[in-house]
């Protein structure tokens, strides 16, 4: 750890803080929650689009009693509940991870 990133540990004992989001080489937690957003967000995306592309129910014909696909009448509906489910969990985990940010910001103006 950089001396000039060092701090006074209030506790008293001399550990390095594991923390310390001031490093550079190390993930932060809010850069882990807008990562994860964003993946939520784009994989959502993708499954909702795979859902209402492909989403067929087996449909079996009563004169010559075949069976064969046809696409579900509610594939879209569904896969937009996928896709608006991930949208608020990713938007979430974006929102956390801001707050989070402005927080180490203030923490860091105060000190």
């Amino acid at each position: 750890m950089l001396e000039e990133n060092k701090k006074p540990n209030p506790l008293g004992n001399n550990s390095d803080d594991p923390w310390n989001s001031n490093t550079s080489e190390s993930w932060t937690l809010e850069g882990i929650l807008t990562f994860l957003g964003w993946i939520t967000i784009i994989g959502g995306a993708i499954v909702a689009l795979g859902i209402g592309v492909s989403l067929e129910t087996i449909k079996v014909s009563s004169y010559t009693y075949n069976a064969y696909d046809v696409p579900h009448p509610m594939r879209w509906l569904y896969a937009a509940g996928v896709f608006m489910s991930s949208l608020c969990s990713g938007v979430l985990m974006l929102g956390v991870g801001r707050t989070l940010k402005y927080l180490e910001e203030i923490k860091s103006k105060l000190n």
